[in-house]
């Protein structure tokens, strides 16, 4: 069987090296090209329609998710696997719904990403552990909590679920608020339980989706 040929695209030159290397030390696979935005994509599946795509989301010319329509109406076999530093299922959906293939973050390790381009090949939808975990934990939930129990959020927990969604931690909301950094982690635990989320990025899914974070109401 000939190697499947691998388009990566990624902008970040680490992440992409380390890939790149990976897909050049397996007999499997065959690097045809390292992409850095979705303007040089476009052209070098074009010209050659890879078997394999590693796509990064966050690129410096748009999301890398929109590429996948335009990679599959060129290649409809094109597997396409997202390479992401985000784990929240919102992006992971969302990539899906685009058609992606598979979804692995970032720091899996350097035989983990190989094993699941390999399991994608073979049909499969491979998910990193710690997405499938959120995912599950999603679908699992026995009662999801609804829009009108945003009341249940006082004005301070929605000033800092805003802050967490900006990505400011924990230290930096203490000090943008005034509150000492005890009192914050507090405020944060409430939240989570609130929203029923052991994390930030279900935290800031969750209240996403039930229209909790209103960034008119607080600046930070």
């Amino acid at each position: 069987m000939s190697p499947s040929s691998v388009l990566i695209v990624e902008d970040d030159t680490p992440t992409a090296n380390r890939v790149a290397h990976v897909i050049e030390t397996h007999d499997r696979f065959n690097l045809i090209g390292v992409a850095t935005n979705c303007a040089d994509a476009k052209i070098m599946f074009r010209e050659q329609p890879a078997d394999v795509v590693v796509l990064d989301i966050g690129l410096p010319d748009g999301d890398g998710k929109q590429l996948i329509p335009e990679f599959k109406q060129l290649n409809p076999n094109a597997c396409i696997i997202m390479l992401s530093a985000f784990d929240d299922p919102k992006n992971v959906i969302d990539a899906i719904t685009f058609g992606a293939n598979g979804y692995i973050l970032k720091d899996a390790a350097n035989e983990d990403i190989a094993l699941l381009i390999s399991q994608m090949l073979e049909g499969g939808a491979p998910i990193s552990p710690q997405i499938a975990t959120h995912i599950l934990k999603l679908i699992r939930k026995p009662e999801k909590v609804q829009a009108e129990d945003a009341a249940k959020l006082s004005d301070k927990e929605q000033e800092i679920l805003i802050l967490i969604s900006k990505g400011y931690s924990y230290s930096e909301i203490s000090n943008i608020i005034k509150l000492k950094y005890n009192t914050v982690a507090s405020y944060i635990k409430n939240i989570y339980r609130k929203l029923d989320v052991s994390s930030r990025c279900e935290a800031v899914y969750e209240a996403q989706s039930q229209g909790l974070i209103d960034e008119t109401k607080f600046r930070a």
